[in-house]
């Protein structure tokens, strides 16, 4: 039961309920079966969302009053719009504050059904829509009079005898009840009828509708797509045209570019070859007559004058004590500051002609000259001194040997050794046999043989193919570069790997001098047959396997037996090779006497084991150093090797 505005609520009183029912004039059929028929009572009644009114539906898109029926004094009946998405009559829409008469049998809903739009697709579930139907007939009476007002007036003027129009209205007047009661059942059944069907042919356009608007949502969903992708096709079509033209114009920047930077570099090569042909006589006063490069570090020889690099005048100094130019005796050296200045700028004008940083390092560390104008002088121990000047001297001999075959001794010699260092290199004036390689005319770069004291090209090694320096003392050497060796006698092999050396007797300076242990390693060998092949090729495995440690090895640790060694390096790495198997041998192999001995304190620093045969014999000196101090002589051991 739905209630107006004015109207109370019933509580225990069935009078005001019938009374109340009497009221009710109107019924709003709905058309949504999910929706119960409305029985509209008093002058007015609202439907909306407020709690105020007649009818109070749950529904978003309803207003809080959105339509009003109204019914006036004179009978009409009145439908006002309060609703911000519409109400329509006969799916016509109701102006927004205004009102539109009402009629039996009209439609009023609250959705248009032709309603399309994607977003409010729920809500042909939730179809709102009412049919109207007009109880007690109040307006039909209304309408009946009027037509019999009209008949009247059209009778008195067909009939002007009073008499008779009243007969006629008293004979129409006057209609058995049983006849009237009939014909109001049967116009009452008519209507139901009609009601019925037109209820039925609502629904089932309601339900043509749902469908016509499911498919018409289909369709223009999809073409919504269509036109999406196509939109997107389009947009992706201009983006590509926009990057090809990008790509264009880059392109067009980057040869622009690089037509620029081709001209920079023309330019920049013409000047080059102007300075460079300016700058050749400047630059042959700056080359050291040692390395043939540009001097590093130049130093005067005093007091001839002549100018070399630091490094490689130190390490002639350690041969020779005269000037490698005209031949005078050095007697000290001065650092060139002015000559250095206007090299310096020389490279910053052409740095291609600057030296490696690798090769820099090496002649800083060679360079032992000091600030004071002095030679620097460095104590070695008397078994590196006996070495190295064994390998010096040969060496220097077999240079001066070979340099001077074709001119006599004495002055002569001199002056063929100068004619040496001028000697320009072979593949300055041929090419190579194998990789066809010349060297540069305009910027030739030479090592110089530490053997034969020859230039020979500075090259990157050809994959491994050869290597010119010795991995410890960093010395140049030609003997791997060129197919034939070194020219020196003895040069041949001045550089290989370490498991390629000589090893044809043990050193008489192994264990620092000590010929007691020497005596017994030699015997332990002959004892058990093993010849030097078979020590040599120990000590490589057990070199390459990690056996000999740090303070087996001090100085040749980290090395194995592919690194590539000079010779004058391998007679030191000899003795700590011996010392190495010595420490690691198996005691089965040494005879009770040896192993018996108990080890010196101060092991192999002791100093006593070089004067008293009696305590290098008691006392085991192939170990290290247990207890610090000076003094002579060792103590007893505290175990036995």
């Amino acid at each position: 039961m739905e209630l107006t505005k004015g109207d109370t609520l019933p509580f225990d009183d069935e009078e005001d309920e019938s009374e109340e029912e009497q009221h009710i004039w109107c019924e709003l059929t709905s058309l949504n079966p999910l929706h119960d028929t409305l029985l509209v009572s008093g002058e007015r009644y609202s439907l909306g969302r407020s709690n105020t009114c007649n009818v109070e539906m749950e529904f978003k898109w309803l207003s809080n009053k959105h339509f009003e029926i109204v019914k006036e004094q004179n009978g009409k009946i009145l439908i006002y719009n309060y609703g911000s998405n519409g109400t329509y009559v006969n799916k016509k829409a109701v102006p927004k504050n205004e009102s539109c008469e009402l009629k039996n049998d009209d439609e009023i809903s609250l959705i248009v059904p032709n309603f399309r739009t994607t977003k409010r697709k729920q809500l042909i579930k939730n179809y709102i829509a009412y049919t109207v139907k007009i109880l007690n007939s109040d307006k039909e009476k209304i309408e009946k009079e009027k037509e019999k007002e009209k008949e009247k007036e059209k009778e008195e003027e067909s009939d002007p005898n009073p008499r008779k129009r009243a007969e006629k209205e008293n004979e129409d007047e006057i209609v058995p009840p049983a006849t009237i009661s009939q014909e109001k059942k049967e116009e009452e059944k008519e209507k139901e009828k009609k009601d019925e069907q037109t209820i039925k042919k609502r629904r089932t356009n309601l339900k043509k509708t749902s469908t016509e608007l499911d498919k018409n949502e289909n369709e223009n969903e999809n073409e919504q797509e269509k036109e999406k992708e196509q939109e997107k096709e389009k947009i992706e079509i201009e983006k590509e045209e926009k990057e090809e033209e990008k790509e264009k114009e880059e392109k067009e920047q980057e040869e622009e570019k690089e037509d620029e930077k081709e001209k920079e570099k023309e330019k920049e090569k013409e000047k080059e070859d102007e300075d460079e042909e300016s700058d050749e006589g400047i630059a042959e006063n700056f080359v050291c007559s040692i390395c043939q490069d540009i001097q590093h570090n130049p130093i005067s020889v005093i007091p001839c004058l002549h100018n070399f690099c630091g490094g490689c005048i130190s390490m002639w100094s350690k041969k020779s004590k005269k000037c490698p130019m005209c031949q005078g005796e050095m007697s000290t050296f001065s650092r060139n500051h002015t000559l250095k200045n206007i090299i310096e700028s020389y490279l910053d004008k052409h740095k291609s002609k600057r030296r490696d940083k690798d090769e820099i390092e090496d002649l800083d560390e060679q360079d032992d000259i000091l600030t004071n104008n002095k030679k620097a002088k460095k104590k070695k121990k008397e078994s590196e001194s006996e070495t190295s000047s064994d390998s010096a001297s040969s060496y220097s001999d077999s240079n001066t040997s070979d340099s001077d075959s074709d001119s006599g001794s004495g002055n002569n010699n001199n002056n063929n050794r100068s004619n040496l260092l001028k000697q320009k290199c072979r593949e300055c004036l041929k090419e190579r046999n194998d990789d066809n390689y010349k060297c540069d005319p305009k910027d030739p770069k030479h090592y110089l043989c530490n053997a034969c004291r020859r230039p020979f090209p500075k090259r990157l090694p050809n994959n491994g193919k050869w290597v010119v320096r010795c991995e410890y003392c960093h010395d140049y050497y030609c003997n791997q570069y060129w197919p034939t060796g070194c020219p020196m006698k003895n040069g041949h092999g001045a550089l290989r790997m370490v498991k390629d050396q000589d090893f044809k007797e043990i050193p008489k300076q192994s264990f620092g001098g000590n010929l007691v242990e020497l005596k017994y390693l030699n015997d332990c060998l002959e004892d058990n047959e093993i010849d030097m092949d078979a020590f040599f090729k120990k000590c490589i495995e057990d070199l390459d396997n990690g056996t000999y440690t740090n303070t087996d090895m001090p100085k040749f640790h980290g090395l194995n037996s592919k690194t590539f060694i000079c010779y004058k390096c391998f007679q030191q790495m000899k003795l700590e090779l011996v010392y190495s198997y010595r420490i690691h041998i198996d005691k089965n192999l040494l005879p009770r006497t040896v192993t018996r001995r108990p080890n010196c304190w101060h092991g192999r620093n002791c100093r006593t084991q070089f004067t008293r045969k009696h305590h290098a014999e008691n006392y085991n000196h192939v170990c290290e150093q247990k207890k610090r101090g000076g003094g002579r002589g060792g103590g007893r051991g505290r175990g036995k090797n």
